[in-house]
């Protein structure tokens, strides 16, 4: 019989394995292809964020080990475990997978003897219940999923705190600086006495660009003008609802390792992409690295919500979009054969991250004759656990 504390064991254990996988298929998919361009790195980047989601919608497929009655440490004298690697191209582009199952070994033929594929989560739920009692894992998966409500509700209150305190303040002391149309919507650039920090950025529906009178009295027109370009473009990317998506996703699995470390690196390019698209639209770069370089030094005190962006998050972040700020824009001519390649590498990376797995459901059951050798040589090493 199959509790509830299995299915849901499996899926948060999985969405570790997929993440993990993603990442490293898409960080080995940039330095293979040589990916430059900072709007592809981030492209590439998020996709682990997507093969979580996409991965816990798919749920867990129908032949998995999940759904027997069978301890994956305790078999029959006639099965036996495997582990093997497979490669191979499928209608989504090569697929790389990493898997565990449950063998015949009364049918000589190796590639028809594998009976059921065990994910990773199964096999850790069936040693944990059988090493650690029944109770460890219910327990386990509660105190997980307490904390994982605790940081949801933690960010939304603080997200309500600073919302009611931004427009409380924009009412009472905020100076209008202007209002701008931008595509469908009109932004409201205020300045503030009460907020201190880089200027702020938030809004989906009703947008403003929040001017701290500290920031605003550090920079010149010229710089002003060039940071506001700067969250214009963001503005057009809806670059606000993908970090609230980002955020929320890692206070609901803060067990995934490096999610937050990706989640840094991810802000950082989504700057980087803001910059180049606001100099395309008449924003000055050495005006803009100059804004950069003096707001450095302005103390940053507003709370983390998920709800706004900064002009930057992380001081560290500040040299390597002035270094790209000022390099000379100078423009080169397209090569077609470099491109072609670029194209095809972003579309390979594509689907080997979402349709791969490490350990993790919807494993590949019939693998590749080339890889079969491979797979002989883990399974022979394996046997012998």
């Amino acid at each position: 019989m199959i509790f509830w504390d299995c299915i849901l064991f499996n899926i948060l254990f999985n969405s570790v394995l997929s993440f993990l996988g993603g990442l490293l298929i898409a960080s080995l998919g940039v330095q293979i292809f040589r990916i430059k361009s900072p709007e592809l790195k981030l492209y590439l980047l998020s996709l682990p964020f997507i093969k979580v989601i996409v991965d816990i919608v798919r749920g867990i497929p129908p032949e998995s080990y999940v759904w027997t009655n069978l301890n994956f440490y305790s078999l029959p004298e006639n099965l036996g475990r495997r582990l093997s690697a497979t490669v191979f191209f499928s209608e989504f582009g090569p697929r790389f997978a990493l898997k565990l199952g449950i063998e015949n070994k009364l049918n000589t033929n190796y590639s028809e003897s594998l009976l059921y594929s065990i994910s990773l989560p199964d096999a850790a739920y069936s040693w944990i219940k059988g090493n650690c009692g029944n109770l460890f894992i219910p327990l386990g998966l509660t105190v997980a999923l307490s904390i994982s409500l605790v940081l949801v509700i933690r960010r939304i209150l603080a997200w309500i705190r600073f919302e009611r305190g931004r427009v409380k303040d924009r009412k009472n002391n905020g100076l209008q600086l202007s209002l701008q149309k931008h595509r469908f919507r009109v932004v409201d650039i205020y300045l503030s006495p009460t907020y201190r920090g880089t200027p702020f950025t938030g809004g989906i529906l009703k947008p403003y660009i929040c001017f701290p009178n500290e920031a605003y009295n550090t920079l010149n027109e010229d710089e002003r003008s060039d940071v506001i370009g700067h969250e214009l473009a963001h503005m057009s990317h809806f670059d606000i609802v993908q970090t609230i998506i980002i955020r929320i996703i890692g206070d609901v699995f803060w067990f995934i390792p490096c999610y937050r470390m990706l989640a840094r690196r991810v802000d950082q390019l989504r700057e980087i992409v803001a910059d180049k698209f606001s100099s395309k639209l008449g924003v000055d770069r050495a005006f803009l690295a100059k804004a950069l370089i003096k707001l450095k030094s302005v103390e940053h005190r507003q709370p983390e919500t998920a709800t706004y962006s900064t002009l930057f998050e992380h001081k560290k972040s500040i040299v390597e979009r002035v270094e790209y700020l000022v390099q000379p824009s100078t423009k080169t001519h397209s090569n077609f054969l470099k491109t072609f390649i670029s194209g095809v590498g972003i579309l390979l990376v594509t689907g080997a991250v979402l349709s791969s797995t490490f350990v993790g459901n919807y494993q590949i059951d019939h693998p590749s004759k080339i890889s079969q050798y491979f797979e002989r040589l883990m399974a022979s090493f394996f046997s012998t656990m």
